[in-house]
């Protein structure tokens, strides 16, 4: 999900806000006009209006229930297609269950506060100015879609000719793609030998964002490939036909006249992604608020007991340390240091032969020498870790995720390790819950692919409400807890 994805759902809600809010107004302006007044008294007696004021807060209270229904109708979801008619059918369906709704209250306390014309009107006028600031919006997100810096990049796969022809010539109306290669087999001569030469190519050349396979046939690269886009946030669409699908996330739609399955890497997206970003901006302000007091007290008591830097951020020749976060992003974590200042390197030299972890990219040493006795103390209860808090309020991590792992660390990632980069690191997780460094590195791996590909408010939830307990006890039987 890109971010400009994001901004344009919320530019569409604000859009139906001032559609619907201009509808109800100039009708209600129109109908209090001296001249409807007088031809409409030639007519029927005309109603006793609400104050202007009274009258807005009905309206934001009818623009309160059209948002609610358009998202029961999933009319303000992600996944809709940037065509109209799709937008047209949600439109559609929530204005006739709003006015209905609307009409049905007004039936029942048997009383309408204005002009039952005001009303009638409004919601005509609301649906056809909401469909039009929609085209209107539509033209616009398009048009900025089929800038060259804008455009997603397309590889092709195909063995068959015909369909291959029959797609392209749809493809190529759609301004917002541009194609980039097409991996052709119509002689059975592959362009690629092998997967590697073939992602290779993808990295250094393409860049790609979509993958549209039109093979159904299962052939030498279809699962390789299937994973490569699963690990690299590349969206991937094929023919159904193969085994792999039952292993992942996946959507069905019927597009270019033909079924196709488009990879999901991760529930975690759309709304679910803004709710998780809301939900990680309001709990660490809230947090770091609450803490400060105690933040301070911390600091002052690590530059009591030696002497260095209060937060653990650069090396032992005064560099930044970096982690790595979403799509292998670097960012500085903020960490309570707890060893002896400018003791970081020994873990790779005088130190290297006490890890229990050499069989992982990771360094884990025991009973580390490094570590002060009151650094001792804020590793045992974590506290080390709070000033992520800090990460989580700049967008770099949040509450819950994979672990970010230093730089030199994910340089020893083997291909399959990648997808923790899905998402955002965090400040706890499911290895964190379920066993911490008594896990080997293969183990967390797992768990992580399991929590982004399975991914729900509820399980970030269970996962924060676990973590005070796993941390007051003993690392043994952090196992026993998060089964129960």
């Amino acid at each position: 999900m890109k971010k400009f994805q994001i901004s344009y759902l919320f530019y569409t809600i604000f859009l139906d806000f001032l559609a619907i809010f201009l509808s109800f107004n100039s009708l209600y302006l129109i109908r209090q006009s001296s001249f409807v007044q007088n031809w409409l008294g030639l007519i029927t007696e005309t109603s006793n209006f609400m104050s202007y004021s009274d009258f807005s807060v009905f309206v934001l209270k009818a623009i309160f229930l059209f948002y609610l229904i358009m998202f029961l109708v999933g009319g303000y979801s992600f996944a809709i297609k940037d065509r109209l008619k799709h937008h047209f059918a949600f439109i559609s369906k929530a204005c006739l269950l709003w006015s209905s709704f609307t009409f049905l209250y007004f039936l029942l306390m048997q009383v309408v506060p204005f002009s039952r014309s005001i009303v009638i009107f409004s919601f005509f006028l609301s649906f056809f100015t909401i469909v039009f600031f929609r085209k209107l919006f539509l033209c616009y997100k398009n048009k900025l879609a089929s800038l060259d810096k804008n455009k997603l990049r397309v590889l092709i796969i195909s063995s068959d000719k015909g369909k291959f022809n029959d797609y392209l010539n749809d493809f190529l109306r759609d301004s917002r793609y541009s194609l980039v290669s097409v991996l052709a087999n119509f002689d059975c001569d592959a362009k690629f030998d092998s997967f590697s030469t073939f992602q290779e190519f993808v990295n250094s050349s393409l860049k790609v964002d979509v993958i549209v396979d039109l093979d159904s046939r299962e052939y030498f690269m279809k699962s390789e490939i299937l994973s490569y886009a699963r690990f690299n946030q590349i969206e991937y669409s094929f023919v159904p036909g193969i085994h792999e699908f039952r292993k992942f996330n996946f959507k069905y739609d019927f597009e270019h006249n033909f079924s196709e399955l488009t990879l999901i890497p991760s529930k975690l997206n759309g709304w679910h992604l803004v709710l998780k970003r809301g939900f990680d901006i309001i709990g660490s302000l809230i947090l770091i608020l609450f803490l400060s007091p105690f933040f301070a007290i911390v600091a002052i008591l690590i530059k009591l007991e030696s002497k260095g830097p209060i937060f653990f951020i650069n090396d032992d020749f005064g560099n930044p340390i970096y982690r790595i976060g979403q799509n292998k992003n670097p960012f500085i974590m903020y960490k309570f240091r707890t060893m002896r200042n400018k003791s970081h390197s020994l873990r790779y030299t005088d130190l290297s032969d006490q890890d229990f972890r050499k069989d992982s990219p990771m360094v884990k040493i025991k009973n580390d020498p490094r570590v002060t006795k009151f650094g001792i103390f804020l590793r045992r209860f974590d506290i080390d870790e709070l000033p992520q808090l800090f990460n989580v309020l700049l967008g770099d991590m949040s509450f819950v995720g994979p672990r970010p792992h230093l730089q030199e660390e994910v340089l020893k990632y083997q291909d399959h390790h990648n997808f923790v980069f899905t998402i955002k690191p965090g400040i706890t997780g499911l290895p964190q819950i379920s066993g911490r460094s008594d896990l080997d590195f293969e183990e967390e791996i797992v768990l992580d692919s399991n929590y982004i590909q399975n991914w729900t408010f509820l399980l970030d939830l269970k996962i924060l409400f676990k973590t005070p307990f796993i941390v007051f006890i003993g690392h043994g039987e952090q196992s026993k807890v998060a089964k129960k």
